[in-house]
């Protein structure tokens, strides 16, 4: 990864936190203290590269005067880091009372919460604490008493004597009377306990030194909170659980009344192999100890978690996508989304890959890095193409929001639902591709929106692919103006090559692939003509979908092209490309182009608000080819139309202005529809509205209004 600039989001993971400097204690007590951390940038990706890190205190949460602050110039490998605080500003800043605050900024930018600073490890060592009492003033009386300034404080049998220890922590005053608070809740142990609570564990008012003091109390009494160590009250106290966005961003520290909310006992089994959530049971799978801090999102509990060095923790809901998030689109001339970005993006805004394993979980494995995906991302999963032996899932499509990615592995937020391995994933043509979120989309006139045509998975660069398909979201809305067109037209199945003068020619592409030499239709593929030389001779056969292609034209019924068969749903639950058409037959051997079957229709699919058509949304089919002014000609037949599928609130549609029509017949010999191919079948269009529309498409459409 480069060098980053200021990143818009950042997301910073506390890790070890030791604060303590004592500007008066002696010279041989360290005046620094170690930090380290774990940072990320706005993709929820470990930064690699400099950065420039500010740490500030401050004496509240929200004061703009620092009382210290020092400035790291750092190279982040993985994104983690470890500064040794208090070497560049020698000022006291534990001088005075009251709470102090550390600040963290990244390229100047502070991110919040501030973190209250509560543990202060050198203490331990220093040589004399000053104030009203300090180790010159105390004495330790031959019977074991402890005496200050004469009077007994703790007695020979360790009991207190002292004055009584002023102030409450929500109505308990020692760590007793909390534990009997616990113990009593009997069917939901933790369900009243708050952070404030637990909060007070920490203060001086229980007269402890440190949370070891009140654990050695507390697990002596066994019951609910046996299982806790200073780990967990260190980590809820320091912020090392937090909660993150869709992005990975901090949105708020973890607190215990937020981790009870989540499920029964829930801080109580932070170190325990099962979690409940909800009242019910999960494994909570162990986490390597070099791992902690890292993130990862659970789809069976449906929750981000924590590694805190023994298992995954539960920390908060789901991320979840912003519609719009990709801003408004606007462009002049053609716009390819599987080849151009827009708003600054340096992949395209439609980019897609292949699936290289059959992706049954929520991690679906590509066959290159998927450059340009990032989390929140929302992508399209659909197999296009598989086998005459297996396809029985091409068509399954559905939309997943993605987490992030590692390396060639895309992580999404719920397994696929659909199946995509047609019983031989080998042979299938699986891919994901990016659905852009817009807020709107306006296509003047002269402006195509579309997509790069199949081409049989060929490599764009780092693994990038063609599909055919223009997919994306609008969140506001989408306005075709007349002379503008969302279009899919010719981006679908292949049509079938003119490769012989005498003998049989190629059959179109369909969603079962290719096949050899045929005048019999292959699949939804049309067949190709026979053409022999003083004999006889038949145009390619169309492409077939949601209507069968036309059979070629002839002199002799044995010779044409067959059209090719229906396939589908016209609900579009199945989404297929269209079919091409058989290829005719030129006056030379492997000519391939001049007698071609013309290509399919691609898909088109659209969610959004309100959709107004005054242009034209198209997957149309080609017109099949032939070789002008040759008497030896058969003419290809045409391609099918594809799909074009819209799901909105409103739909203005306009007069047939919806269109999957197939390609028309070309023409045959001697310009005559003697040796002419076939017309191309119809593709499929689904129309699902919530409130209202009007209009019509052509072919007929599956409209219906849904919630």
């Amino acid at each position: 990864m480069s060098t980053k600039t200021t990143p818009h989001v950042v997301c910073i993971v506390l890790g070890l936190l030791l604060l303590g400097v004592g500007a008066r204690a002696q010279t041989a007590v360290p005046r620094s203290f170690n930090h380290e951390g774990l940072l990320l940038d706005e993709q929820g990706l470990l930064w690699n590269g400099n950065v420039t890190l500010t740490f500030s205190i401050y004496d509240g949460m929200a004061t703009q005067v620092a009382l210290w602050s020092e400035v790291y110039q750092l190279n982040l490998i993985d994104g983690y880091y470890t500064v040794y605080l208090g070497e560049q500003d020698q000022r006291d800043w534990i001088a005075g009372s009251g709470e102090r605050f550390l600040a963290i900024a990244v390229e100047g930018t502070e991110l919040g919460p501030r973190r209250r600073l509560a543990s202060v490890p050198y203490a331990l060592v220093a040589r004399d604490a000053v104030g009203a009492i300090h180790p010159a003033s105390i004495t330790v009386a031959a019977g074991g008493d402890i005496r200050v300034g004469g009077k007994v404080v703790i007695d020979s049998t360790g009991s207190w004597r002292g004055e009584a220890i002023q102030g409450q922590v929500n109505g308990y005053d020692t760590p007793e009377e909390v534990l009997a608070a616990l113990n009593s809740m009997a069917v939901q142990p933790l369900a009243n306990l708050n952070a404030d609570k637990l909060d007070g564990l920490h203060e001086s008012a229980f007269a402890l030194a440190d949370p070891d003091d009140l654990l050695a109390i507390l697990n002596g009494h066994g019951g609910h909170l046996s299982g806790l160590d200073a780990d967990l009250l260190d980590g809820l106290e320091s912020g090392k659980f937090v909660r993150v966005d869709q992005n990975g961003a901090i949105a708020g520290t973890l607190t215990t009344a937020a981790l009870v909310a989540q499920g029964e006992a829930q801080a109580a089994s932070l170190k325990s192999p099962v979690l409940k959530v909800d009242g019910t049971a999960n494994p909570l799978p162990a986490c390597a100890a070099n791992s902690e801090g890292q993130l990862r999102y659970n789809a069976s509990t449906k929750v981000m978690q924590y590694c805190n060095s023994y298992y995954w923790v539960n920390m908060g809901p789901s991320p979840v996508s912003f519609a719009g998030a990709d801003g408004a689109l606007d462009f002049a001339g053609t716009f390819n989304l599987n080849a151009d970005g827009s708003n600054g993006r340096a992949q395209p805004d439609g980019v897609a890959y292949r699936v290289a394993f059959n992706p049954a979980d929520t991690e679906i494995t590509l066959d290159s890095s998927p450059l340009g995906i990032a989390g929140g991302d929302l992508v399209l999963l659909i197999n296009l193409q598989g086998s005459a032996a297996s396809n029985a899932d091409v068509g399954n499509w559905e939309l997943l929001k993605v987490l992030g990615t590692e390396g060639s592995k895309l992580r999404v937020e719920t397994a696929p639902a659909k199946s995509y391995n047609s019983g031989n994933f080998a042979s299938q043509v699986v891919v994901v591709q990016r659905v852009p979120q817009y807020t709107s989309l306006l296509v003047a006139s002269g402006e195509l929106l579309t997509a790069g045509a199949w081409d049989r998975m060929a490599d764009h660069g780092s693994g990038r692919r063609y599909t055919g398909i223009v997919a994306f979201q609008a969140s506001v809305g989408v306005n075709v103006q007349a002379g503008g067109r969302i279009g899919a037209d010719l981006l679908g199945f292949r049509g079938g090559r003119s490769i012989v003068y005498a003998g049989y020619n190629e059959r179109g592409e369909t969603y079962c692939g290719t096949s050899g030499p045929d005048n019999a239709a292959y699949y939804g593929g049309g067949g190709g003509g026979w053409h022999r030389p003083g004999y006889w001779s038949g145009g390619g056969g169309g492409g077939g979908y949601g209507s069968a292609g036309e059979k070629g034209y002839t002199d002799n019924d044995a010779s044409p092209g067959r059209g090719g068969e229906t396939y589908g749903v016209n609900t579009l639950a199945k989404v297929f490309l269209g079919s091409g058409g058989g290829g005719g037959s030129e006056n030379c051997d492997n000519c391939y182009t001049h007698g071609r079957g013309g290509h399919a229709g691609g898909i088109v699919m659209i969610w959004a608000k309100d959709l107004s058509v005054g242009g034209k949304i198209s997957a149309n089919g080609e017109q099949g080819h032939h070789e002008e002014n040759h008497s030896a000609k058969d003419g290809g037949g045409g391609g099918s139309g594809g799909s074009v599928y819209l799901k909105v609130e409103t739909a203005a549609l306009g007069s047939n202005l919806v269109q999957a029509w197939g390609g028309a017949r070309s023409v045959g010999n001697l310009g005559g529809s003697n040796s002419a191919g076939g017309y191309g079948g119809y593709g499929r269009i689904a129309v699902y509205y919530k409130t209202s529309s009007s209009g019509s498409t052509d072919p007929g459409g599956y409209i219906v209004q849904q919630n």
